[in-house]
């Protein structure tokens, strides 16, 4: 078989390859049109493709005759190009500058000064505020809906608001006369006023706490009546609508020059010039009387702090609230006058206070019973023109060079000096400890009280008790013996509760009923008011028998500590053990306790309650025991 050319071996591969491939893949695909171009017309053939890379273009003309079609001059645009064309919402906004009035420290939005379309917003700052007056010029950006900016500006006119709220109502001829406030203002404008906490001076009402007082007449004239305090300084304002004055400061200087101290009366009446009254807690003073800073009159209380006096002008019924009163000094504290002997039988007063002081001693009735100028060395004797009697009051004024008094009551003491024993009343641990913060049972309450009012521990009464768990133990004695003097009871269920430790409320409750004293005191501890024992609290608090704590609480529903309940026990039963008053004894042999030191707040007191010791007080104003 004769062999196949190269050249014949090629084309029959070649027509293989083609016979094998699909039709589709010698398709010529006509590329679509970009969008905006127009297809060719129909009948028209498409253009011819350009020859493949490497080969001849064929000059062969079809056979086939065509009619010659003008294809249109069509301008073509892209979609970026069109998007450009569009108009942006910012480019039609109406927005441009604006001019906007404020007052100095005012904030405000710039949104709320641009009036925005739908979907706009400023981005970036658009918050200002300004504090200083003029105009200010800030610029915004606005961004539309569509993403679009503009910029804005905003001019800012700064006003101060008092520019336009004073000087527009007047506010003059203000004066205070100790009764009255005149001036002239506006007509029927309001005038308010309030005391000058931190001064500003004359100028603006900056503290907004004025009171309103009253308004001025149809001519802007007005006297108003106020009682403003001597030597404080207050404010004036006028206020017509929204239209303010600038303030005015008056001064209650009209008593400024008058000595003594300011008193209340009260029950005043007047019949012709003759007035009569009442000066509470004021008996046998010399009280001058004033009208308008005008002295009226003097008299001198009776023991009963009633008084009459004649007046050097007329007052009528409706000025008698106008009418001020004044001691004749003003009662000051002096730490150097004391009291150091006042002894029965003596016809003399002897104690220490400022040099040139003058010392002057009445008895109960107010009668002057002696006097004396304190000497260089601050120590006086007044001589009496009779004796003391035990237990009578005397009081003894010291007054100094300018007038001022300072008073004592003191009570008369026996002449000599009085020894009293004073029992142990507790005890501390077998480990010699005393765990002063432990809490006080009742039964340990009920023992340390009956021990001290028996004065001893022999009580003298039955073990067996009317409740159901104190029957038959060591507290049993004690406890029948508080019960049946009324100062403590148990519970409705017949129970005493012995062990359960008492709260510092039930502790004062049955402290209380012992006191006889009545000085019950305004407490203010802000956890009694409403309290159960709020009487009884109050009352030893008024008596100095017991304190709160420094946050102004009592704490009436915590359970009180051995120390706590010593020291107040000593204070009712006026025992008074200080560091002093161990001069004369060997503190070696006083029962003394591991955990408290003497730097304890409660040592000397604990020391006090744990040893039996016999102590003396020179006179009734010594306040410290001295042992022996």
């Amino acid at each position: 078989m004769k062999p196949y050319s190269k050249k014949y071996l090629t084309l029959a591969l070649a027509g293989v390859l083609v016979s094998s491939m699909p039709v589709s893949a010698f398709a010529q695909t006509e590329p679509a049109a970009p969008a905006g171009v127009p297809a060719a017309p129909a009948g028209v053939p498409a253009a011819p493709s350009a020859p493949a890379a490497g080969t001849t273009p064929s000059t062969t003309t079809p056979s086939t005759t065509t009619s010659s079609t003008t294809t249109p001059n069509t301008e073509t645009t892209t979609p970026s190009e069109a998007e450009n064309k569009k108009e942006r919402e910012a480019d039609k906004s109406n927005l441009s500058s604006r001019d906007y009035t404020i007052n100095k420290g005012e904030r405000v939005d710039a949104s709320k000064v641009l009036s925005l379309p739908d979907g706009a917003e400023i981005i970036g700052n658009k918050t200002f505020e300004f504090y200083s007056k003029g105009n200010h010029e800030e610029t915004v950006t606005v961004k539309f809906k569509d993403g679009s900016t503009k910029e804005v500006k905003i001019n800012f006119d700064v006003r101060d608001r008092y520019d336009d709220r004073y000087n527009n109502i007047t506010l003059t001829n203000v004066r205070y006369d100790g009764t009255y406030l005149t001036g002239y203002t506006s007509a029927k404008a309001d005038i308010y006023i309030k005391r000058v906490s931190s001064g500003y001076g004359y100028g603006y009402s900056y503290d907004r706490g004025y009171e309103k007082i009253g308004y001025a007449d149809n001519r802007g004239d007005f006297k108003i009546k106020v009682d403003l305090k001597e030597g404080e300084t207050y404010s004036v304002i006028a206020r017509d609508g929204s239209k303010e004055s600038r303030s005015v400061e008056v001064k209650n200087d009209n008593y400024k020059n008058i000595k003594g101290s300011k008193v209340d009366a009260s029950d005043l009446r007047i019949m012709g010039r003759t007035l009569t009254g009442y000066v509470k807690n004021h008996p046998f003073e010399n009280v001058r009387v004033y009208m308008d800073g005008k002295l009226l009159g003097s008299f001198r209380t009776d023991k009963n702090s009633y008084f009459s006096v004649t007046l050097s002008e007329s007052v009528y019924d409706r000025e008698l609230d106008d009418l001020k009163f004044y001691t004749d000094s003003k009662t000051v504290e002096n730490k150097k006058f004391k009291i150091t002997e006042a002894l029965e039988g003596q016809k003399l007063v002897k104690g220490t206070a400022n040099a040139k002081d003058e010392i002057t001693v009445y008895d109960a009735s107010n009668r002057k019973l002696g006097s004396i100028t304190v000497n260089n060395s601050g120590v006086f004797t007044v001589f009496l023109d009779r004796a003391l009697i035990f237990g009578e009051t005397i009081k003894v004024e010291a007054k100094n060079e300018a007038g001022d008094i300072t008073k004592i009551e003191y009570k008369v003491t026996k002449n000599a000096v009085e020894e009293v024993k004073a029992i142990a009343y507790i005890k501390g641990y077998p480990d010699g400890t005393f765990k002063p913060q432990a809490n006080v049972t009742r039964a340990e309450a009920a023992q340390m009280f009956a021990t001290l009012l028996n004065g001893g521990a022999d009580f003298g009464t039955s073990s067996a008790t009317k409740f159901s768990d104190a029957n038959d133990n060591w507290f049993s004695k004690a406890i029948n013996y508080v019960v049946a003097k009324g100062l403590i009871s148990g519970y409705p269920d017949g129970t005493f509760k012995p062990n359960e430790s008492i709260t510092r409320a039930e502790f004062a409750q049955m402290i209380s009923g012992y006191v006889k004293n009545e000085k019950k005191g305004s407490s203010d501890f802000q956890d009694v008011k409403d309290h159960w024992a709020k009487d009884a609290i109050e009352k030893l608090n008024g008596n100095k028998n017991v304190t709160g704590y420094p946050d102004g609480t009592f704490k009436p529903n915590a359970k009180i500590t051995r120390a706590e309940a010593v020291t107040i026990l000593n204070s009712v039963f006026n025992r008074n053990t200080t560091k002093n008053s161990l001069n004369n004894v060997n503190t070696s042999s006083l029962n003394k306790f591991s955990d408290v030191s003497e730097g304890f707040w409660a040592y000397y007191n604990i020391l006090d309650a744990a040893n039996t010791h016999n102590r003396e007080r020179l006179n009734s104003t010594s306040e410290v025991d001295m042992w022996k």
